[in-house]
């Protein structure tokens, strides 16, 4: 819900006081999982993808003064039909250039896919690992964990 949805609900008290706590909710970063159309940080979109991708995410997000510096995709539920939902939601975001490292673990985003992510968030270094990186490494699909050596994709 952005400010001026907010002042459609000015005619009504009642409706003004709930869209006003739903906003401070949404700033405050308390909603889980936001709408496509109400992705306004790249957190809500980790959020989102996480929700479509089942899993948790906790550790695949490298959050730093309310912005996300890391994001870690990882399995193969990750493929290119996600790439498209990125693509999708990045232009409305407030801080997507803000990235600093989009890490593919095991993941099934074709070659395509990446070079389509390298384009949404241009200032990210995107690095690919393969499941037999991850099996040797287990910490490349945790967002805290620095990685040593660049991937050759």
């Amino acid at each position: 819900m952005n400010k001026k949805t907010l002042l459609l609900f000015n005619s009504d008290p009642e409706l003004k006081k709930i869209a006003e706590e739903y906003l401070e909710k949404e700033q405050a970063g308390l909603l889980k999982v936001p709408l496509k159309s109400n992705c306004m940080r790249l957190k809500d979109l980790c959020l989102l993808i996480f929700k479509k991708v089942q899993i948790n995410g906790e550790y695949q997000m490298l959050e730093e003064n309310n912005i996300i510096k890391t994001w870690v995709w990882f399995g193969n539920d990750f493929r290119d039909k996600i790439v498209g939902v990125v693509e999708e939601v990045a232009p409305q975001l407030s801080d997507c250039a803000k990235l600093e490292e989009l890490r593919l673990v095991a993941t099934s985003v074709s070659i395509t896919g990446i070079q389509r992510l390298r384009l949404v968030f241009p200032n990210a270094k995107v690095l690919v690992y393969s499941d037999g990186d991850h099996h040797v490494n287990w910490q490349l699909s945790q967002a805290a964990y620095k990685v040593g050596k660049e991937s050759l994709l």
